[in-house]
């Protein structure tokens, strides 16, 4: 994932899944260490803001967290999963709900309706599996389009 293990610049801990043939990363911006010295943080801003998929969690139950994607200005982010907790009947749960930046094209597998993700195994094997689809969906956005076209091309001369 990018992280520093030698001299610990990018923090001590990190969260890491293994996932069917993937091995998934996550930068945690909290876990990330806070530089007081750098009002822009930008060894925060170098693993996040070069992350194609990135989740927001919103550590409260309000049912319409405040969040505005326009205040994303990285060109590499291309899709936002928005998570918060909830609690139905069968108990803890979270809401989920996906924004694709213009150009990235749907994928399976579609959140339910409503996009309630029951805390246990099926769920989050459903949520890895839309994790790793939007990630490759994002490929197809014209940001990237371009871009792997140009390194196939280079690859095969």
């Amino acid at each position: 994932g990018g992280l520093d293990v030698k001299s610990n610049t990018t923090g001590t801990h990190s969260i890491f899944t293994p996932f069917r043939d993937f091995e998934i990363m996550f930068h945690v911006a909290t876990l990330l260490p806070h530089d007081k010295n750098d009002p822009q943080q930008l060894e925060r801003k170098r693993h996040i803001g070069n992350d194609v998929v990135i989740i927001i969690f919103f550590d409260t139950e309000d049912p319409e967290p405040k969040w505005d994607p326009e205040m994303i200005c990285s060109h590499v982010n291309q899709v936002f999963v928005l998570v918060r907790p909830t609690v139905t009947l069968t108990g803890r749960a979270y809401y989920v709900n996906i924004v694709n930046k213009k150009g990235v094209p749907p994928c399976t597998p579609f959140l339910p309706s409503p996009p309630v993700f029951p805390n246990d195994d099926d769920s989050r094997e459903l949520f890895l599996l839309k994790l790793v689809n939007v990630g490759r969906a994002a490929m197809h956005a014209p940001v990237y389009r371009g871009k792997l076209r140009r390194s196939r091309r280079q690859m095969l001369q």
